[in-house]
């Protein structure tokens, strides 16, 4: 399928180096879109979306992590106080 869309086999006939890299450097541009083009058809997420979904992700453990360093120092504080 994706062979037809981008012309692998019809467009270029050259038996030059230099043309057959350039052809192929254009396939893959073409298929670079393509493959944009289909996740922007098929994911209802934009890239924004999903940055800001991980970036709250990271806060939220960030901030897990900091609460639990928070009652870990105040029960050592509190324990240290009772002990002397």
């Amino acid at each position: 399928m994706f062979k037809n869309h981008l012309k692998l086999r019809t467009e270029c006939h050259s038996t030059s180096y230099d043309a057959i890299t350039a052809h192929m450097v254009i396939v893959a541009l073409r298929y670079m879109i393509l493959a944009v083009e289909r996740f922007n058809n098929t994911d209802n997420r934009s890239i924004t979306d999903l940055f800001y979904q991980i970036k709250r992700k990271i806060i939220n453990d960030i901030m897990d992590q900091a609460i639990i360093i928070i009652v870990d120092a105040l029960l050592d504080s509190v324990q240290r106080f009772f002990i002397r």
